[in-house]
């Protein structure tokens, strides 16, 4: 095989790789993605043939300082004239020094398909990250008698925020047991997701 062919394949996988976030710890890790499929699935809306309403709410360790806390709350719905799922959801959450903000709305398509309905979906938001700055500690700060001193030029008193677009699109299929139902109508549940995430 030419070197110039196993350069561009090595690149070309490397490159797959940006496409999916990497992180030491996820965020917001839930369980109840059975109870709550749309929180993790865009393209899920509208698939529980009413309006859904959810919401989370956990603390961790709440007697300690800094400890992790996280709420969620989404709604999402089938608009049946249009075959159109629709919803909307804010979450956030607080670990230490750090805290996460986000909002999200989405649509998506739902098609008869040979054995259920297929639905195509995008998902766009804002997501917010702020840092307080008076509750780092650092190895070599000062931190006595009121007096807050990182000693660290890149750190500040002050707290730092950014906020940034996020973008998602989703796929979900789910088999019917051979009813002619259609959309959003099916009887035995089996689904395949796919999704793909973007922040900016």
């Amino acid at each position: 095989m030419p070197d110039s062919f196993k350069f561009i394949a090595c690149l070309l996988i490397i490159s797959l790789y940006t496409l999916f976030p990497v992180m030491a710890q996820q965020w917001n890790q839930s369980s109840l993605t059975a109870v709550n499929p749309y929180r993790e699935y865009a393209a899920y809306a509208g698939f529980d043939k009413s309006i859904s309403i959810a919401a989370a709410l956990r603390n961790q360790w709440v007697s300690l300082p800094g400890s992790p806390s996280f709420f969620y709350t989404g709604m999402h719905l089938p608009l049946y004239l249009y075959n159109v799922g629709t919803g909307i959801d804010l979450q956030g959450a607080s670990d230490g020094v750090l805290k996460f903000r986000m909002a999200r709305v989405s649509a998506g398509k739902a098609l008869g398909v040979a054995g259920g309905t297929l639905s195509l979906a995008g998902r766009v938001g804002l997501t917010q990250i702020t840092i307080d700055g008076n509750a780092i500690r650092t190895p070599e700060g000062d931190y006595t008698d009121g007096v807050i001193d990182h000693q660290d030029a890149a750190l500040s008193n002050s707290s730092y925020a950014g906020t940034g677009l996020y973008w998602e699109g989703s796929v979900f299929f789910e088999m019917k047991d051979g009813r002619p139902d259609f959309p959003f109508l099916t009887g035995r549940r089996t689904m395949w997701t796919f999704k793909i995430r973007f922040l900016v």
